[in-house]
């Protein structure tokens, strides 16, 4: 039970009869409680409205002083999820956004001000300016429910927090850390949250009205940061943290000139320090700056169109508990994993034990990786069972066909999966190779089967493609696969059958064409940071060689048939030869125990700039004949869809939106070059 639920205090008249977004209620004890549900959304978000709303029961309790006041949400998992990102379609031009964003940063300071002891109970995602929110009351208290959480992801599109924030987070976890969560935009638990100093409290969400109580009328010491963070925010070790995450930003790829955000943070406290006066009115000028800037621009859009993606999954109730994958090489067991730690049962299911034993090995290895919270992990192990002959298909709610790509194989354990899985269970496979009608064509209900291409390496990737067949597919199991992609926490786009789908198309413009030009005998390594000094997470050949050469040449193959696709003799040289990259040992580069080893320094004369729209061009031609070919719906969707599923450089807003900004900024030079006013 939430707070939303608990509040049912004898109300008494506030005189704020027009509030459309805020209840304002009075307890018998003179306690004040502020319920926020935010008309017209599914979640609390920050905007205009709101928070003019914010500012009359500001004034409202600056004039009655009550006994305390309490802030909570009304709409359960969530107190407040940041900004609404709409706030930033409606802005007409800089003077406004200056205006409003001052205006909000008033409301904040007035309620930071009042004389008046006060309590946040955070019982859900207390995001962004949610933190910002919470951070203006006396003490915090958060439910122990899992769906609370803390974090800043305003980062990842493109600005910090901008209503005080950057100034009261340190106040409250001390330097280090809090600057670690909004660099990083992770988002940590509530008990992470109570050993940080972010709350003070943290109690069964039926307690949390008793807990607020106890707090206003007690009075108990306010939990603060750690003694060791305190110290590290001193005009001595500053340079040193400084350097430390500039160096290990510049590691991720993320350059000051494609992500100005991170930096701009660094700034704001390398520059002001401890002098949070003059930080708090300086991070105002940052994050103008920011917001206006193309790469925030660009990601903010990204944003939205995500919001496309999840659309996909609002047409089914259908809920897995239960996942059952055949087989455990290298997708069944990144799937298992995933699916894993996504709160899902998993059986695996291969015929060798020691694919099997491998499985769980790389299982337990992915989550200790990728998991923050290490003492999850015996949890989650507990719900992998190893399944050699299938007996836990019958109960599964989802079953993945997921072993290599041969097709009579693959049509084998499909027709056998049919008889003995669930006739309402998800019936899915994952080839990307494969002709899908002939896999479906072995079922007696060929309907029920959709693909489920998962993108590698899979938690990095969020996208994945939900593959059906026209005329053939039905409309309730694409809806089935869209409504299991979000549940575990990725954003499905539903794709016809067509060779290569969306994704790989695409992808393997890019690592072809670094293919073609190291047969020009353009070094591997100078090709490879071309790619990703454009911003991809990674080089054409390094892909290449995690993909597998072997999986290259199939592919390539069914380009060429069907797209006439030319595929560069290299590739079939290599895969001849057994140079197939990571999985061989060697391939553009050379492995030891799974990891590249460091490849010498190759010298390279020729022109950078030109190599790297060689490289990026492929990508922009092959997207606009995807579009062409109405494989996808519009350009935003595809964009959107590339982002997610390649990784290509966000900050630029998609390969579609990127090729139109070229086309602009020509079309300008030779306006410029044109003009009599030269």
């Amino acid at each position: 039970m939430g707070v939303h639920q608990l509040l049912a205090a004898t109300s008494s008249s506030t005189g704020l009869v027009s509030l459309k977004h805020w209840t304002l209620q009075y307890d018998e004890r003179g306690i004040a409680w502020l319920g926020l549900a935010v008309h017209q959304s599914k979640v609390n978000v920050l905007h205009q409205a709101m928070m003019l709303e914010l500012e009359q029961i500001c004034q409202h309790l600056k004039q009655n002083k009550p006994l305390g006041f309490v802030i909570f949400s009304s709409k359960p998992d969530s107190f407040l999820a940041g900004v609404d990102l709409r706030f930033f379609e409606l802005i007409k031009d800089q003077l406004e956004f200056s205006r409003l964003a001052q205006q909000a940063r008033d409301i904040f300071a007035c309620l930071a001000q009042l004389p008046i002891p006060s309590v946040s109970l955070i019982d859900g995602a207390c995001l962004g300016s949610g933190i910002e929110l919470a951070l203006l009351t006396t003490y915090r208290i958060a439910s122990d429910s899992p769906k609370t959480i803390f974090g800043c992801p305003e980062i990842a599109s493109g600005f910090h927090l901008g209503f005080g924030g950057t100034v009261r987070i340190m106040e409250h976890m001390g330097a280090s850390a809090a600057m670690d969560m909004m660099l990083k935009g992770y988002q940590v638990s509530a008990q992470a949250a109570l050993q940080k100093g972010l709350v003070d409290a943290i109690c069964p969400a039926s307690q949390l009205k008793a807990s607020a109580t106890h707090y206003l009328l007690k009075r108990p010491r306010r939990v603060s940061a750690a003694p060791f963070s305190l110290l590290l925010d001193n005009i001595l070790v500053r340079p040193w943290l400084v350097a430390k995450w500039r160096k290990r930003l510049i590691e991720q790829n993320m350059k000051p000139e494609h992500y100005p955000a991170p930096y701009a943070l660094l700034q704001l406290w390398s520059s002001k320090g401890r002098d949070y006066k003059a930080m708090y009115e300086a991070e105002a000028k940052s994050v103008h700056e920011l917001v206006f800037s193309e790469q925030s621009h660009n990601l903010i859009r990204l944003q939205f169109l995500k919001s496309r993606l999840k659309t996909f999954s609002r047409h089914s109730d259908f809920n897995v508990g239960h996942v059952h994958i055949i087989g455990a090489g290298m997708m069944g067991r990144a799937i298992a994993a995933w699916c894993l730690s996504q709160g899902c049962r998993v059986s695996l299911q291969d015929t060798t034990e020691t694919a099997l034993t491998q499985a769980i090995s790389y299982v337990h290895d992915f989550l200790q990786k990728n998991e923050l919270n290490t003492e999850k992990i015996p949890n989650f192990l507990a719900q992998l069972k190893a399944d050699p002959k299938g007996t836990k298909i019958a109960t599964a709610d989802a079953v993945i066909e997921a072993l290599p790509d041969k097709l009579a194989a693959k049509q084998e354990v499909l027709a056998w999966i049919e008889e003995q899985a669930r006739p309402q269970a998800l019936l899915a496979t994952t080839t990307s190779i494969l002709p899908f009608d002939k896999l479906a064509a072995v079922l007696l209900k060929p309907k029920r089967l959709v693909g489920l291409h998962f993108l590698n390496p899979i938690e990095r990737l969020s996208l994945v493609e939900v593959v059906y067949q026209p005329q053939l597919t039905d409309q309730e199991a694409i809806n089935k696969a869209s409504t299991f992609v979000k549940q575990i926490n990725k954003l499905a786009l539903p794709v016809q059958s067509t060779a290569g789908y969306l994704i790989n198309r695409i992808l393997f413009a890019y690592i072809l064409q670094g293919i073609r030009l190291y047969q020009q005998h353009v070094p591997h390594t100078v090709i490879d940071k071309a790619g990703i000094d454009f911003g991809m997470p990674m080089g054409p050949l390094q892909l290449a060689d995690l993909y597998g050469l072997d999986y290259c040449r199939q592919l390539g193959e069914l380009l060429a048939k069907t797209y006439q696709v030319k595929l560069p003799e290299l590739v079939i040289t290599m895969a001849n030869s057994g140079k197939l990259g990571q999985k061989s040992g060697t391939g553009f580069y050379r492995y030891r125990y799974g990891k590249m080893m460091k490849p010498e320094r190759e010298a390279w004369d020729g022109n950078v700039s030109a190599l790297q729209d060689k490289l990026i061009n492929q990508m922009l031609e092959e997207a606009a004949l995807c579009l062409e070919q109405g494989i996808v719906e519009d350009q935003d969707l595809l964009d959107v869809a590339v982002v997610c599923g390649t990784g290509f450089a966000p900050f630029r807003g998609g390969p579609l939106h990127y090729a139109l900004t070229l086309r602009k900024d020509s079309l300008l030079k030779e306006s410029a070059l044109e003009s009599p006013h030269r």
